[in-house]
C-alpha cells in the first residue's frame, strides 16, 4: 500500500510520468482492498492522513467547480477540498505543480467533511483529497488586466506543453499581488498524441 510520504513526494514532484503508474496502482489497490468508504476512512486514519473536520484547519472561503476552499486561521494559506475523484485530484495536483511551481500545491490529507457547493451544504459521504496552497492576498484581474492573462497563454501556460493541455486560466483563477500574476487554479489534461 502506498504510504502517505510517497503520496506527498508524488504531489511535490515535477516529474509527472515517474509517479503516474504508482498512483494508478495505489488507486486500484485502494478500490479493491477498501471497497467501502468506512474501510477507506479507517485505513487513512491509521496512516495519519485523515482530517476529521476540515473546519479545524480554517473557515469556508469560496468554492468552484473543482474544489471548496477554506482559509487557514493563520491567514497564510488555503486548504482546497477537491470535489473530483481521488486519482483525478492527485494527478491534477502533480500536473499543476509542474506548470505553476510559484503557487505550488501540497498534500495535506483526506476528509469526508460536508462541503459547500453553490451555497448549499453537500452531505454525501465521499472521501476527498485535501491540498494546501499559499494564500495570495491580492486581487483578481479586471477587464483591463485580462490582456495579461492572454499574454500568459501566449507564453504557453494557456496551452501547456507537448503532452498536457492547460485550460481554465481565467480572471477568477488568477490573482495579482504586487503586479505579479499567479495562476491559483486551472485544469490540466493529457493531450492525445
Amino acid at each position: 500500500m502506498m504510504e502517505s510520504k510517497t503520496l506527498k513526494r508524488a504531489i511535490a514532484t515535477v516529474n509527472v510520468d515517474s509517479y503516474n503508474d504508482v498512483l494508478k496502482n495505489w488507486f486500484l489497490r485502494v478500490q479493491t482492498e477498501f471497497p467501502t468508504q468506512k474501510d477507506l476512512r479507517s485505513y487513512l486514519t491509521k496512516e495519519k492522513v485523515w482530517i476529521e473536520d476540515i473546519n479545524t484547519l480554517g473557515t469556508f472561503y469560496e468554492n468552484g467547480a473543482e474544489s471548496c476552499v477554506y482559509k487557514a486561521y493563520t491567514g497564510k494559506e488555503v486548504y482546497k477540498v477537491q470535489l473530483r475523484g481521488l486519482l483525478y485530484s492527485i494527478e491534477q495536483a502533480i500536473l499543476y505543480n509542474r506548470f505553476f511551481p510559484e503557487s505550488i500545491l501540497s498534500f495535506v490529507g483526506f476528509t469526508d467533511t460536508p462541503t459547500f457547493i453553490t451555497g448549499l451544504v453537500e452531505t454525501q459521504d465521499n472521501v476527498r483529497v485535501v491540498l494546501k496552497q499559499q494564500f495570495f492576498d491580492g486581487v483578481h484581474p479586471d477587464v483591463m488586466q485580462k490582456k495579461q492573462i492572454h499574454d500568459i497563454k501566449m507564453k504557453g501556460y494557456g496551452f501547456g506543453d507537448k503532452y498536457y493541455g492547460v485550460s481554465d486560466v481565467n480572471s477568477k483563477n488568477c490573482i495579482i499581488v504586487d503586479q505579479t500574476f499567479y495562476v491559483i487554479d486551472c485544469c490540466i489534461k493529457k493531450r492525445r498524441l
